[in-house]
Protein backbone atom coordinates (compact mmCIF):
# COMPACT_ATOMS: atom_id res chain seq x y z
CA UNK A 1 0.00 0.00 0.00
CA UNK A 2 1.36 2.95 -0.90
CA UNK A 3 1.66 6.26 1.59
CA UNK A 4 1.56 9.92 0.22
CA UNK A 5 1.27 12.57 2.20
CA UNK A 6 -0.95 15.43 1.68
CA UNK A 7 1.72 18.23 1.79
CA UNK A 8 4.30 16.38 -0.19
CA UNK A 9 2.78 18.43 -3.95
CA UNK A 10 2.28 16.38 -7.20
CA UNK A 11 3.47 12.78 -7.23
CA UNK A 12 3.74 10.93 -10.48
CA UNK A 13 1.17 8.13 -10.24
CA UNK A 14 0.55 5.13 -13.11
CA UNK A 15 -2.95 4.42 -13.49
CA UNK A 16 -4.30 0.95 -12.56
CA UNK A 17 -6.67 1.20 -15.03
CA UNK A 18 -5.41 2.86 -17.92
CA UNK A 19 -1.51 1.64 -17.44
CA UNK A 20 -0.75 5.66 -18.37
CA UNK A 21 1.44 7.83 -16.07
CA UNK A 22 0.12 11.22 -14.95
CA UNK A 23 0.88 13.99 -12.32
CA UNK A 24 -1.77 14.25 -9.77
CA UNK A 25 -2.32 15.99 -6.23
CA UNK A 26 -3.76 13.79 -3.74
CA UNK A 27 -7.20 14.38 -3.00
CA UNK A 28 -7.79 14.69 0.67
CA UNK A 29 -11.20 13.21 1.11
CA UNK A 30 -12.93 12.63 5.01
CA UNK A 31 -12.18 8.72 4.99
CA UNK A 32 -9.16 6.72 3.59
CA UNK A 33 -11.21 5.56 0.53
CA UNK A 34 -11.97 9.40 -0.78
CA UNK A 35 -8.39 9.99 -0.80
CA UNK A 36 -6.49 8.90 -3.89
CA UNK A 37 -5.98 10.79 -7.34
CA UNK A 38 -8.23 11.52 -10.62
CA UNK A 39 -6.71 9.95 -13.25
CA UNK A 40 -6.80 12.90 -16.49
CA UNK A 41 -7.16 10.05 -19.35
CA UNK A 42 -9.55 7.48 -18.31
CA UNK A 43 -11.21 10.11 -15.67
CA UNK A 44 -11.68 7.59 -13.34
CA UNK A 45 -10.95 7.79 -9.37
CA UNK A 46 -7.77 6.11 -8.00
CA UNK A 47 -7.94 5.41 -4.46
CA UNK A 48 -4.57 6.25 -2.97
CA UNK A 49 -4.45 2.42 -1.76
CA UNK A 50 -4.14 1.49 -5.10
CA UNK A 51 -1.82 4.21 -6.39
CA UNK A 52 1.58 3.29 -7.69
CA UNK A 53 4.30 5.75 -7.38
CA UNK A 54 6.01 5.54 -11.13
Amino acid sequence: MAEFPAEAGPQQIVCPHCKKTFTAELIAGQTERHRGFKCPHCKLFVPAARARNS
